[in-house]
């Protein structure tokens, strides 16, 4: 496999400055080697207006598909009772397809991100990922070998090892896939941490960082194993305007020269236009989608976050 270049030149990858708010999510060594587990907290917002958009229900051709649900439910345990997260959803992605969610608190939004990811596995229905079939009997060596190799998941509530430093939480990924010595790894990830603005911070640990610098962290790591799909649940809810911009503009790059399938959670109205497609949720359906206008896209999402 190719370094985690990506073929991403210097010039994809803006320098960016420094993120505001702190935070210090923790988790444990073994969890992160056999799950890289992510939080389900979900997080409020509101449907925004549709411009640009058109209302869509077609699916990708089959042999395009890389994520496709069929009449997905998700219950969760509460005491002696279930509680729904998701009631049957059906949706399909094709490989470069840039899908942003959207919806309220408690939509379903984030259940919805974890099955795909692996995380969760579904309590009904039908799920595919990259021509992988995971139901009840899936294992857990199967569900992990996904997220090594395919998934990349840019969490909420960062994840990074508290015992590790920003180098060393980028380098884990790589360790685990087990492709490069030990000087590469060190070298590949101080590259990718450069290139996200946080070069001054290698061997800082994440208590030190600010929250905005810690997302950096985790969108690095994230994208450390050239993932096929990359999985971001609210990517900027940390970061200032600057490095908002900074950062959709990398994804939108990855997106569309790299073709890097992107599944992105978040309520910011003005992100939209980077997607190529938006899926609505609403208490565990999915409401609506729309399509992108191809012309309305990125250029447009700068123009709007700058006027407004």
């Amino acid at each position: 496999m190719d370094h985690i270049e990506l073929n991403i030149r210097d010039d994809v990858l803006p320098t960016m400055t420094k993120g505001s708010q702190s935070a210090d999510t923790r988790l444990t060594a073994t969890e992160n080697r056999t799950r890289l587990t992510a939080s389900t907290s979900r997080t409020s917002g509101a449907e925004p207006a549709s411009h640009g958009c058109a209302p869509s229900h077609d699916a990708p051709p089959a042999s395009n598909t890389v994520v496709e649900l069929k009449n997905i439910h998700k219950t969760y345990l509460l005491g002696v009772e279930g509680v729904p997260a998701l009631r049957g959803v059906s949706l399909t992605v094709a490989k470069g397809e840039w899908v942003a969610v959207y919806g309220t608190s408690g939509g379903g939004k984030t259940s919805l991100l974890n099955i795909i990811g692996t995380i969760d596995k579904p309590t009904k229905g039908e799920l595919s990922i990259c021509g992988t079939a995971i139901d009840a009997n899936t294992t857990d060596d199967t569900l992990a070998a996904l997220r090594l190799h395919k998934l990349g998941f840019v969490f909420q509530a960062f994840n990074l090892l508290s015992s590790m430093t920003a180098r060393e939480n980028v380098e884990l990924p790589m360790t685990l896939q087990g492709l490069h010595s030990a000087a590469q790894r060190r070298d590949l990830a101080t590259r990718a941490l450069n290139r996200v603005g946080l070069g001054h911070r290698l061997d800082h640990f994440p208590a030190q960082l600010s929250g905005g610098e810690q997302q950096r962290v985790t969108i690095a790591r994230a994208l450390a194993n050239q993932p096929e799909i990359l999985l971001a649940d609210e990517p900027t809810g940390d970061l200032d305007s600057a490095n908002t911009d900074r950062v959709m503009d990398l994804l939108y790059r990855l997106n569309a020269e790299q073709k890097m399938t992107v599944i992105m959670v978040t309520h910011d109205p003005a992100l939209k236009h980077f997607c190529s497609r938006v899926v609505y949720m609403r208490d565990g359906r999915v409401a609506r989608q729309e399509t992108v206008d191809p012309a309305a896209r990125a250029p447009r999402a700068r123009r709007t976050r700058r006027q407004g």
